[in-house]
């Protein structure tokens, strides 16, 4: 048995997503196939595809859906760093609400690519104080990263609002390994008063400790965190709380403690009582534990996901977001099985299975996408593009 063709995923996905009714769903779908080429770096099926699909969003009729699938263009322009093309499309957003997520984005994607300048103009256009903020937030950051704390400094004196700016502060007080500044720091993030935001915001603390070699203070750092998030009554802000928390100790390579971490999210996901969100929340568990290589948990998640699954098909002909949600973290983890050899002979029928699923899907639009993600997951393996064309 042989790993399928990733190309031809793709371009079943295309000639899926083309048999959508609506003008805007095949826009839309076409654009998230584009940005799934891009990711895999596919440059050649992805310009191409771009170019049809901002022609397709320019002749929608809707000026709702226009708006919103331009802003989604421009997202896409700012994450693969086509900055200039991004400020010329900019313009043809007419709706303010969707300019003005484009504005911000656009902003922070100048930021992070260092033309603050550019960044601090574009916020200038932008009323949310929030969105504004989150500008400066980057702003600050990319400060840090140039080494300019002082102006990182006066910078977060700017931010009213207390979490980015004590998400700020924090990061200025790592690169310090200033002792005073992180306590200043965790004394503010102690403050605040939304679980899940405190939550947040110590966890960055104890990961700046870790980082600068503060074992003992960063456990008991940590420790808070833990109970901080065990506090927060609504049970899938608590699940997702606990997976950030759990792929923040795997990047710190504490994988015994994300290990248990993750498997408290698992429990609090089972908590929720609405299905619909009970398994997106599983899924991300499953992926995040997939990425870490913890294959026997993810399993475990997996057998999990599938009980919800059977169970949404018991009760809803609306299956389609969780058909496709489900395929992509089966495509995942078999994918991520070629590098295990407890596991490797199980990676193709685990794919296969996922494709059968992907494919069974009647919503056209979900199809497509399950399709779209089979397509880059399979990259995992190591198949390169073909010369064949989209």
């Amino acid at each position: 048995m042989e790993w399928p063709d990733s190309d031809l995923l793709f371009m079943e996905a295309v000639g899926v997503a083309l048999g959508i009714e609506e003008p805007a769903d095949i826009a839309n779908v076409l654009l998230q196939i584009t940005t799934a080429l891009f990711d895999v770096n596919n440059f050649d099926y992805a310009g191409a595809l771009l170019q049809k699909t901002f022609r397709r969003i320019r002749e929608l009729d809707d000026l709702k859906e226009r708006a919103y699938l331009l802003r989604l263009f421009v997202t896409l322009q700012c994450r693969q760093g086509l900055i200039d093309a991004a400020v010329e499309t900019l313009p043809l957003i007419d709706d303010p609400e969707q300019r003005a997520v484009s504005l911000k984005e656009l902003a922070i994607v100048q930021s992070q690519a260092g033309r603050l300048n550019d960044a601090l103009k574009t916020a200038d256009e932008i009323e949310d104080l929030d969105d504004y903020e989150a500008v400066l937030l980057a702003v600050g950051e990319e400060q840090i990263r140039q080494g300019l704390l002082s102006d990182a400094n006066a910078t977060a004196v700017q931010i009213e609002s207390e979490e980015p700016r004590i998400r700020l502060l924090q990061k200025i007080a790592g690169e310090k390994t200033d002792v005073t500044e992180a306590s200043v720091s965790l004394e503010s993030a102690r403050k605040i008063d939304d679980l899940f935001h405190r939550s947040s915001a110590l966890r960055q603390a104890g990961i700046s400790l870790h980082r600068n070699a503060k074992p003992s203070e960063s456990r008991t750092v940590f420790k808070e965190t833990l109970n901080t998030v065990r506090q927060i009554g609504n049970t899938y802000s608590r699940t997702n709380a606990l997976t950030d928390f759990a792929v923040d100790l795997i990047d710190l390579d504490l994988d015994d403690s994300a290990i248990k971490v993750f498997r408290l999210a698992v429990d609090a996901a089972q908590e929720i009582e609405n299905v619909s969100l009970a398994l997106p929340c599983l899924c991300k568990i499953a992926e995040s534990q997939t990425a870490a290589l913890l294959f026997d948990e993810a399993f475990d998640t997996v057998k999990l996901i599938e009980e919800l699954r059977n169970e949404i098909h018991r009760k809803s002909p609306e299956r389609g977001p969780f058909d496709r949600d489900f395929a992509t973290v089966l495509g995942k983890l078999a994918v991520t099985l070629t590098d295990s050899i407890e596991f490797e002979e199980e990676a193709i029928p685990l794919f296969q299975k996922a494709m059968d699923i992907a494919r069974s899907i009647g919503d056209t639009q979900c199809r497509a996408v399950a399709l779209m993600r089979l397509g880059g997951n399979l990259l995992r393996t190591g198949a390169r593009p073909s010369s064949a064309g989209i």
